[in-house]
């Protein structure tokens, strides 16, 4: 590993970014959120449920052949694709009253193949992100420091793991992979994980080093690296009403893509071939819900316009990863009334 670079397109056309064509995948009686898309871009997991029985799901990008690939007690959320689009990593809380634990299923071999990484019964384990040659899962942790949360690194061959943050400042939760593997972009709570600030970090993985992204202010939650430039998160305001924002680590310069008051959150980019890109996201924009249906988290997908983003100059590739096209460019209209969980 080494220094991450912050490529991206040099001229940047602000008032041509914008999100077009969304479609709704999912409908139903619960919430969907926190999509996920599949490393070749044809399907999406999320969760689906009330709190005390959230499941994670898989559709196609249309929000057909919906399939349950982790059921069972408690809370099961925040999915991460294998680089390998056979596995899923996922964080699962047994019961209401009991610490998280990270656990990986086989996406074609459903529940019964579901396997425990990481837990102890004692300490929380949470959002688990896999690195591109898929050697490594990022996760956060109050292990050894309790109601304080930091990064960590599980070594998935050797089983060993490495603290990445130690602040004691803040809590530091989300990690997601650069494209290259060499960053990880996280969000964290200044102070506590109940603070009314949180900001955007990234931090280069070999040296440690830590650079705050976002301006401070707010509570900017949830990023994900677009490219070496890019990010995209969502920002919450006081009332609890969400955007999704896209910011420009070269500039500084941010741009708010969705209204607060549609309620959007956990966006998940996807890089098409062409370098074009696709948002997956979840939202309780009104408008499009059924007859006699509650608003209630939404899964949609859109395409980013006006932003074509550069090939990372150094990408790591799982060793059993085969050669695969990626999802066509179009969004097809989703199947009526989509996913229903």
């Amino acid at each position: 590993m080494g220094k991450s670079k912050k490529n991206g397109s040099k001229k940047i056309d602000w008032d041509r970014i914008q999100l077009r064509s969304r479609r709704r995948v999912t409908g139903g009686v619960v919430s969907h959120e926190h999509p996920a898309w599949a490393p070749d871009g044809r399907h999406l997991a999320f969760y689906a449920g009330v709190y005390g029985a959230i499941d994670i799901v898989v559709t196609d990008r249309r929000g057909r052949f919906a399939a349950v690939v982790a059921d069972g007690p408690g809370n099961k959320t925040q999915a991460c694709w294998h680089p390998d689009g056979h596995r899923i990593a996922y964080r699962w809380q047994q019961g209401n009253d009991k610490p998280w634990e990270i656990w990986e299923v086989e996406v074609l071999g459903g529940p019964s193949t579901a396997k425990k990484l990481l837990g102890d019964g004692k300490h929380s384990f949470k959002h688990p992100s896999y690195s591109p040659d898929g050697r490594f899962v990022a996760y956060f942790s109050d292990e050894g420091s309790p109601a304080n949360f930091h990064l960590f690194l599980l070594d998935v061959i050797t089983q060993a793991r490495r603290q990445l943050t130690f602040d004691a400042h803040r809590n530091d939760c989300h990690p997601s992979w650069s494209a290259d593997g060499l960053e990880l972009a996280f969000h964290a709570y200044e102070g506590s994980e109940n603070a009314t600030e949180s900001n955007i970090y990234t931090l280069l993985v070999d040296s440690g080093q830590v650079e705050k992204v976002s301006p401070g202010g707010h509570l900017d939650k949830h990023p994900f690296f677009v490219d070496g430039r890019f990010l995209v998160f969502h920002r919450e305001d006081p009332e609890g009403d969400r955007g999704i924002v896209l910011h420009d680590r070269v500039t500084g310069r941010e741009k708010v893509l969705t209204d607060l008051d549609e309620n959007c959150k956990h966006p998940h980019p996807f890089v098409t071939r062409r370098r074009n890109v696709r948002l997956a996201y979840a939202t309780k924009e009104r408008g499009d819900e059924l007859e006699g249906e509650d608003k209630r988290y939404d899964i949609v997908v859109a395409r980013l316009d006006g932003l074509r983003v550069a090939k990372p100059k150094k990408r790591a590739h799982s060793e059993d990863e085969v050669a695969r096209g990626d999802a066509d460019e179009t969004l097809p209209p989703t199947a009526e009334g989509g996913a229903s969980a």
